[in-house]
């Protein structure tokens, strides 16, 4: 056995000998539970003959965590095949590089060794590399880290954040930990918004519901899946915004793509992750061409990923 197969089985081990089964469920967990199986029972199934293979694969897997939300148990939902899947980073080989970068940075004892601290939310397994975080927290907070690095923009300054495809709430979750406090919308298809309220309120950030609440507010999260609700909740002024995409803008149809240009245009900061080919979708061509050309008074900085072949990061600030 060679020696990157010795480590991972021994994390694997680690992450064994860690791991614990959930207690019964509190009275406050089956009120939270509840709300979240009515909502997602009231989805209808979304695969339908004809679409095109990105649409498709994503419509598929909203079918699948619905099906898992309502057959299984939702406070370890991060062991869902399909988050696994889609959304959830366990113990990749990768994994040990980010987190030797992350322990190396100058800010890890100001901030990394805070936001790395996995909360238990979900019931995610444990990195064995570092038992104190999860293999998806991780991943995220190395998101941040090189993004804060490549462009000096400090997340805990921003008024105000528009993320497309916010799996399950974790990279909301980090930038909350790195020091935000102004107001983040997660734009997503409505049954993953649903998890994400459930979520985002069992670590204890302010969901709001209402829209006109979350005008109103200056700190909080609302999770919306139409472009209207989008409008609805967007500030008029967005130079000081930022916009985030890791590997959902890049999974989503052109049209769709295209929709959120003129939305995110005026706004100063731009975090976005994509491999370079999705079903269908040449992203290389997109976000390395189209994309920055739609955005010229933005200074792009495109970096491949050289431990995970194939995924790039687009980084910009204008």
């Amino acid at each position: 056995m060679g020696l990157g197969k010795l480590k991972r089985a021994w994390r694997r081990r680690q992450q064994q000998r860690l791991d614990r089964p959930l207690p019964s469920a509190t009275p406050a967990e089956l009120e939270q539970i509840a709300l979240l199986r009515k909502q997602v029972a009231a989805f209808p199934l979304q695969v339908a003959p004809g679409q095109p293979p990105s649409e498709a694969e994503w419509r598929g897997n909203l079918d699948a965590l619905r099906r898992d939300v309502l057959e299984q148990d939702p406070r370890e939902f991060t062991r869902f095949p399909v988050v696994l899947k889609t959304m959830f980073v366990d113990d990749a080989p990768y994994l040990s590089q980010e987190i030797r970068f992350l322990r190396d940075h100058r800010d890890y004892s100001r901030r990394w060794a805070v936001a790395l601290q996995e909360c238990g939310a979900g019931h995610p397994l444990p990195y064995g590399g570092y038992p104190a975080t999860s293999g998806n927290l991780l991943h995220h907070c190395y998101h941040l880290a090189r993004f804060g690095d490549a462009t000096g923009v400090d997340v805990a300054q921003l008024p105000f954040v528009l993320e497309f495809g916010g799996g399950y709430g974790s990279l909301c979750r980090v930038f909350h930990r790195c020091g935000f406090r102004g107001r983040y919308v997660i734009f997503d298809f409505s049954h993953f918004s649903a998890l994400q309220r459930y979520f985002l309120r069992s670590v204890g950030i302010v969901v709001h519901e209402d829209a006109a609440a979350f005008r109103a507010a200056t700190t909080g999260v609302i999770c919306v899946s139409t472009l209207e609700a989008l409008d609805d909740v967007l500030p008029l002024d967005t130079r000081e915004a930022m916009f985030t995409a890791t590997w959902s803008l890049s999974e989503a149809p052109a049209a769709l793509r295209e929709a959120f240009l003129p939305r995110v245009r005026a706004m100063r900061a731009f975090l976005i992750g994509f491999q370079d080919r999705f079903n269908e979708m040449d992203n290389q061509a997109w976000f390395g061409s189209e994309w920055p050309a739609a955005l010229p008074h933005v200074k792009w900085q495109s970096l491949p990923i050289a431990h995970l072949r194939g995924n790039n990061y687009l980084f910009g600030v204008s």
